[in-house]
């Protein structure tokens, strides 16, 4: 994962025989028309001061103070739990105050080393039995940050001893039973309590998506933000925060969608649309939910969605089994990022299903009980 942000600085490794694009030290290819380039004499080196472990309950980092704005890749092995920053502007990798993370840290060993490119490294293992699902880096307040997010739990404080909801009833504990043991939304517990969703209806204005028997009158643009909204309904009765990156029919572009989740760092980011298939495949036979995913940390959720809820719609032709693509709003690594497709527009039955007030609620409410179930590991 890599983000760039403007003002930000790294080595140039290569750059196309016409000039027109430059590779970056993250290993990906840029345009030259939206970098300055600078003589190699004037690279900064060793930009960065000794490095400090810090954290708190959702977030584990490390910072090394630094004299200019440099960028840092990072790549993440789940095998091996291991999640390696790659400096540009460095000739060495950033010193470390101490070999061994402090106890309380996700962490449990740090090394460094430079690769075949000359570009230096620093690798974290992180402590069995963690899970990782979003990471980073940042530059503020003088310093670059490496960023690692370790799932939250249900138990583990997200809610307030003592705190009253508006109906005057007592809400309960984090990890308190209030009737038959699960976290279902029709208990008064407020079990997502201090968690953020950012929920994604697809498409909107000028886009209206895949279109089914009605066409643009009930367009997939339509099905989406309905069914966002009572997704958005139910994770608020949960006591979550829900942002909605539309509540009309208006257009957001794909950069839009996933700036709103980088502006507000949420425990998920949930893209809803409905599928299609090309006009000469045979769609008779094609129902069911799917879901997609990209980067390994999103591939749990991905997966237990599938489990769940792949009996949602009882005629369903789908394997429960989840999907891995290269898709816009699923890149950004700093949070689980998943694509759900409701149905197919292009069947009679699964677009008879998806219009049903009925069974969007339904499909909330599956999805909020699949989503307490991740979070109860």
């Amino acid at each position: 994962m890599w983000h760039a942000a403007k003002g930000q600085r790294d080595r140039v490794i290569e750059v196309s025989s016409d000039g027109s694009w430059v590779k970056l030290s993250n290993g990906c290819w840029i345009t030259g028309s939206s970098v300055l380039l600078e003589e190699a004499e004037t690279l900064i080196e060793n930009v960065m001061g000794d490095g400090s472990f810090g954290g708190d309950e959702h977030a584990n980092w490390v910072a090394w103070p630094a004299a200019e704005n440099p960028v840092a890749r990072i790549s993440y092995d789940k095998d091996a739990r291991k999640v390696t920053a790659y400096f540009g502007l460095q000739t060495e990798p950033p010193p470390m105050p101490e070999r061994t993370p402090p106890e309380n840290s996700i962490f449990e060993a740090y090394s460094d080393g430079t690769n075949n490119n000359g570009i230096p490294y620093v690798t974290l293992t992180i402590k069995e039995g963690v899970e990782i699902e979003g990471f980073e880096t940042i530059y503020a307040d003088g310093a670059v940050q490496l960023l690692v997010k370790p799932r939250r739990s249900l138990s583990g404080g997200a809610l307030n001893d003592g705190a009253t909801g508006g109906n005057g009833l007592d809400i309960a504990a984090a990890g308190e039973n209030t009737s038959d043991g699960n976290d279902s939304i029709g208990n008064i517990s407020r079990p997502l309590e201090g968690f953020t969703f950012v929920i994604d209806p697809g498409h909107g204005g000028d886009s209206p998506g895949a279109l089914g028997p009605m066409g643009a009158n009930l367009a997939e643009k339509v099905i989406a933000l309905s069914s966002s909204k009572k997704l958005a309904e139910k994770l608020e009765l949960s006591g979550a925060k829900v942002i909605l990156t539309r509540t009309e029919d208006i257009a957001v572009s794909l950069e839009q969608r996933n700036l709103v989740s980088y502006n507000s760092k949420p425990d998920m980011f949930i893209s809803m649309h409905a599928n299609s298939v090309a006009e000469t495949v045979n769609a008779s036979n094609i129902r069911g939910i799917t879901f997609w995913y990209r980067n390994d940390t999103t591939k749990p959720l991905s997966e237990l969605f599938a489990q769940e809820l792949h009996s949602i719609n009882p005629r369903s032709t789908r394997q429960n089994v989840s999907n891995q693509g290269n898709l816009y709003v699923c890149r950004p690594a700093w949070t689980p990022s998943i694509i759900v497709e409701i149905g197919f527009m292009c069947n009679i039955d699964d677009f008879s299903w998806m219009i049903s007030e009925r069974n969007q609620d339904a499909l909330a409410e599956g999805l909020v009980d699949a989503i307490l179930k991740y979070y109860r590991g």
